[in-house]
């Protein structure tokens, strides 16, 4: 489980997790059916709809980022550090600017930018 520490956020800010994360005071996460439960009431479903849509959304973004960079596809390492954590961070920056001025070229379908 990876664990979300609160001195990272300011008051009111909060990360949108899934099962990977563990529970704290600023990790929000979906309702799930406990053990012999049939379903979950209306408005659990309502608020688990609500809070899968932008984690979607954000989904596809760093699936257009991988698939335009693809050196964002292996990145697979253990931040050990302040400087490659900055490292790591400069990498997703530079994709991100580079994407977003190219972007107006793409065949990318509009619904997906939005």
């Amino acid at each position: 489980m990876l664990c979300v520490k609160k001195e990272f956020f300011s008051e009111r800010e909060y990360l949108l997790g899934d099962s990977a994360f563990s529970i704290s005071p600023v990790v929000v996460q979906s309702f799930k059916k406990t053990p012999g439960q049939a379903s979950l009431s209306n408005e659990k479903e309502f608020f688990n709809t609500k809070l899968g849509s932008p984690r979607v959304r954000s989904e596809h973004c760093i699936g257009i980022l991988k698939n335009r960079f693809p050196c964002l596809k292996t990145i697979n390492i253990r931040i050990k550090g302040k400087d490659q954590l900055k490292e790591f961070m400069d990498l997703v920056e530079a994709c991100s600017v580079l994407h977003n001025m190219l972007i107006k070229d793409d065949d990318i379908p509009q619904e997906k930018l939005e």
